[in-house]
């Protein structure tokens, strides 16, 4: 197949979700909340979506601990932005302190493309947009690296929604500007009542 990826799809709709744990817990935590298209304040049947959570317990210590989220795109598809939001409001503090993208042909050997230490910003539940240079992978996936604590539930993670991108050039952002205008709209309009 050798069309183009689509610049402005966000490309993790139809991916298959990896990842190291998963809290599951239908309608509020499910892995396949990560790439379902809604963020934390969308309203389901039962109650508040909330997204993916990694498994409740399993690092009782910060020292070492990680978990990571991504997706199995199925063939080497072109990426180069990742818009990752946080899953608890009005603050963020199940997102991690230091975190990366990794990258992977065939899922073992990874290699970061992105990384940020010290978020320091936890006190404010929004979207975060992570760009690096393009790079042709069939694995990605976002790692916490030092993990912030959910008490009593210990150290671990958890995300409204993980959007990918192939960004090709400024006439292409039209999705990556519409996401996060909807973003802070959410951010405005929850936080604000």
């Amino acid at each position: 197949d050798n069309k183009p990826d689509k610049p402005s799809a966000n490309l993790a709709l139809n991916a298959t979700v990896i990842c190291s744990s998963s809290y599951e817990e239908p309608p509020y935590w499910t892995k396949a909340g990560i790439n379902d298209g809604l963020l934390h304040d969308a309203i389901t049947d039962d109650g508040m979506h909330c997204g993916w959570s990694s498994a409740v317990n399993a690092n009782p210590k910060q020292d070492g601990a990680t978990e990571w989220i991504g997706y199995d795109f199925g063939k080497k598809t072109t990426v180069n932005t990742v818009i990752v939001y946080t899953a608890r409001h009005p603050v963020a503090d199940a997102f991690p302190i230091d975190f990366c993208v990794e990258v992977s042909d065939d899922g073992k050997n990874w290699r970061t493309v992105y990384s940020k230490t010290d978020e320091i910003d936890l006190t404010v539940s929004c979207a975060r947009t992570l760009s690096f240079d393009s790079v042709k992978t069939r694995y990605l996936r976002f790692r916490g690296t030092k993990l912030s604590e959910l008490s009593p539930y210990g150290y671990m993670m958890q995300l409204s929604e993980l959007e990918v991108y192939n960004i090709k050039q400024d006439a292409d952002k039209t999705e990556l500007k519409a996401a996060v205008e909807r973003a802070k709209a959410i951010q405005t309009a929850e936080y604000t009542q």
